[in-house]
């Protein structure tokens, strides 16, 4: 995708759009009102997200501004209620004190801000230094199945089907 980070133009502050036009805009602004779990996979780097993720999550200023300028969320009352965020994340050294936590920090505002809370069901993985490839550890890529599957199980349920 190409993009710009956010601007803090303020465009949004007043519209419920965002005021710079690109591959976020609309398309994923609007994806966002409507789905019903994200899952974010992304390694921890100097102890927090990518700088293009960050990008990315800082142009949902949209959600904020609704919610907190205009009283006017993004996201309907009803279907923020069954609405989950999972995390899988890797870091790289082993004995990193809080490696994960400014990443789950941020993500856990993101999900506030777009009204897609942070489920608690994450998935971290630190030592990729020494382990490289993600897939000869099973059970890691045993219990990030199960964690989405089981927000899956628990997005039907809220959502009645």
């Amino acid at each position: 995708m190409n993009f710009s980070p956010c601007k803090e133009i303020l465009y949004c502050q007043e519209h419920a759009a965002c005021g710079i036009n690109d591959d976020v805009t609309p398309p994923y602004l609007e994806k966002f009102r409507n789905i019903d779990g994200l899952i974010v996979a992304t390694p921890v780097m100097t102890m927090g997200i990518p700088g293009a993720l960050k990008s990315f999550m800082d142009r949902f200023q949209v959600f904020f501004m609704a919610k907190y300028f205009r009283n006017d969320p993004l996201v309907s009352p009803d279907k923020k209620a069954h609405r989950r965020m999972l995390l899988l994340s890797i870091g790289g050294g082993e004995n990193i004190e809080h490696d994960f936590d400014g990443i789950i920090l941020s993500m856990k505002a993101f999900g506030h801000v777009i009204d897609c809370p942070y489920w608690g069901g994450e998935v971290l993985q630190n030592n990729m230094d020494e382990v490289i490839d993600i897939t000869t550890r099973t059970d890691v890529m045993k219990a990030a199945y199960e964690k989405g599957y089981r927000m899956g199980e628990l997005i039907a349920r809220d959502m009645g089907e």
